[in-house]
């Protein structure tokens, strides 16, 4: 979302696009949306952002999503413990999508 702010001409903004067409599925949870809301309130300066814009603009983004629970927790493995809940979302999607379980 940062970089899809700084550039309309990158694979961001071209994400973004093609969620507000309805081509494609957005998948957010809680623990996504904090991270965002996290990052962009840390760099809300360097993006021309006013606090204030921050949480409508999570709202609309909420609006283009799906709600995607978490799976249940499993042994971490990433060096940063902050992105353990996003790798889990992003096994959980994957299983959504394929109608798998991914392990």
């Amino acid at each position: 979302m940062r970089a899809e702010l700084r550039s309309r001409t990158g694979a961001s903004y071209e994400v973004l696009r093609r969620l507000r067409a309805g081509e494609w599925t957005l998948l957010l949870s809680n623990t996504v949306v904090t991270e965002y809301e996290e990052v962009l309130r840390r760099e809300a300066a360097d993006l021309g952002l006013d606090p204030a814009e921050i949480g409508p603009l999570l709202d609309d983004l909420c609006l283009l999503a799906e709600r995607h629970p978490r799976l249940e927790p499993r042994q971490p493995m990433l060096a940063d413990p902050d992105d353990e809940a996003l790798l889990d979302f992003a096994s959980s999607g994957l299983q959504r999508a394929n109608g798998t379980k991914v392990s």
